[in-house]
């Protein structure tokens, strides 16, 4: 029944996926595919080495990089599925296996990403086998060390999920587990970090790290001190976990959300009255992710929710006292939320991004005209238009980067993305963002006169 789920969740994947970047991260990770470079943000530092290196193994054989790094994230959502199944079943059964399964592949978060290309849907794979070697009550040394296998191997997927393998080396010290915990994790970093400095070089590497990390927090990343992080800040994070968890949806407040607030509340008495026996792998993810939610409000991009996928299996396992208590009718119930959280979403008429439409609109645009845009400009590195497009890190200096251009460009086209910008008057298009998707947002192209400028 769970392999019949997890192949569900792998069609359901691949049937919504557009195969085609969602934004400039994706197209980092295309390029990777193709000429994997950090230092050329091929993708970006930390390079997500284990990530690219699967791309690079499925598009041996797949007909574009595109096609096999959206393969990689199907595949892996629907082991996903199948991997929680095995941690819930060996805390509460094969019903408590049937339930989890249908619960993590019908949550919002996790079906809107799993056939996009990015990296967080591998990650969440290897993270539940960081929680899966560890499902016996009393885990053997062997056990340790494959925890951190998986552990040292997530960093290479997802730097940022650090916090998550702190937890496990703190829950390995207090049970003993500590040296084959360690060498698990040193076994998986010596997968992929020596293979890193190998193509970079270690002072490239150095150096390329160096410059990321202070950009990331000082000055264009999403951190909380950096000089373009959110603006609502905390409003962000709150509404974001919300989403993560299934207490709001990312097309508004429905009936599928207010059953999971009462999942969670119901699930929370009996946590909270501390009668339930609590294995070590489940510790491991709830201190780790509490952790990681500390992390990603003061160093992370709070405005993308992908950086909250990781609270879709908590939420399941939070429910874990419900599935003891009625295992029958809470697996009838978790599937009822799969199927019908699958019809009731909204199935977009539009499957193609923002970005996707306004690079096809471009092709009919005169010649001689050029396109300032801010972060869309990447997907042009991709994807040449035929004309010009300029990128613009802040609205403050367009007007001094148009007026730079030579030959003056026969009509100036704006794009509403660059930060900062303020433009008025009807757009000459709109490119309008997939009713329900976490990472689009609606394009707008603006044809500007010499004396707007």
């Amino acid at each position: 029944m769970t392999l019949a789920l997890a192949a569900y969740a792998g069609f359901i994947a691949y049937s919504s996926a557009s195969f085609l970047p969602d934004d400039e991260d994706g197209v980092n990770f295309i390029l990777g595919v193709k000429d994997y470079n950090p230092v050329f943000h091929q993708p970006h530092f930390p390079g997500y080495p284990v990530y690219v290196a699967l791309g690079k193994i499925i598009a041996l054989w797949a007909p574009s990089p595109e096609l096999a790094l959206g393969l990689v994230s199907i595949i892996a959502s629907a082991l996903s599925v199948w991997v929680v199944s095995c941690i819930a079943r060996s805390e509460t059964g094969a019903w408590g296996g049937i339930a989890a399964s249908a619960l993590l592949a019908g949550t919002g978060i996790f079906t809107s990403y799993s056939g996009k290309i990015f990296s967080e849907p591998l990650a969440l794979l290897v993270l539940l086998l960081w929680m899966a070697a560890l499902k016996n009550c009393k885990p053997r040394p062997r056990d340790w060390f494959l925890s951190g296998l998986s552990a040292g191997l997530l960093l290479g997927v997802r730097l940022s999920w650090w916090p998550f393998t702190v937890a496990g080396v703190y829950y390995a010290y207090r049970n003993s587990g500590i040296k084959n915990h360690l060498a698990g994790i040193c076994s998986g970093i010596l997968v992929w970090l020596p293979v890193m400095v190998f193509v970079i070089g270690p002072t490239q590497l150095a150096d390329t790290a160096f410059d990321f990390v202070y950009g990331h927090f000082f000055d264009w990343g999403g951190a909380i001190t950096s000089t373009n992080g959110s603006s609502h800040r905390f409003y962000d994070w709150r509404m974001n976990l919300a989403q993560a968890l299934g207490v709001i949806g990312f097309e508004g407040f429905r009936l599928i959300n207010a059953v999971w607030i009462i999942l969670l509340a119901a699930s929370s008495y009996y946590w909270i009255r501390g009668n339930e026996k609590v294995a070590v792998a489940i510790k491991m993810l709830i201190a780790g992710a509490a952790l990681y939610a500390i992390w990603i409000m003061a160093g992370q991009n709070v405005s993308k929710t992908r950086h909250f996928l990781p609270f879709a299996p908590v939420a399941v396992i939070l429910t874990l006292p419900l599935f003891n208590r009625w295992p029958k009718a809470f697996t009838a119930l978790a599937l009822i939320l799969l199927l019908g959280g699958n019809v009731l979403r909204h199935d977009p008429v539009i499957k193609t991004p923002p970005v996707f439409n306004m690079a096809q609109w471009l092709e009919g645009a005169e010649n001689g005209s050029a396109l300032f845009c801010g972060p869309a400009e990447r997907y042009f590195d991709l994807y040449p238009a035929k004309i010009p497009v300029i990128s613009v890190k802040h609205g403050d200096s367009l007007r001094g980067i148009i007026k730079s251009r030579w030959p003056e460009p026969s009509a100036i086209l704006v794009c509403d993305d660059i930060p900062g910008v303020k433009l008025t008057g009807a757009p000459e298009a709109v490119f309008a963002a997939r009713p329900g998707d976490p990472v689009d947002r609606t394009l707008k192209i603006y044809k500007l006169a010499p004396d707007e400028i």
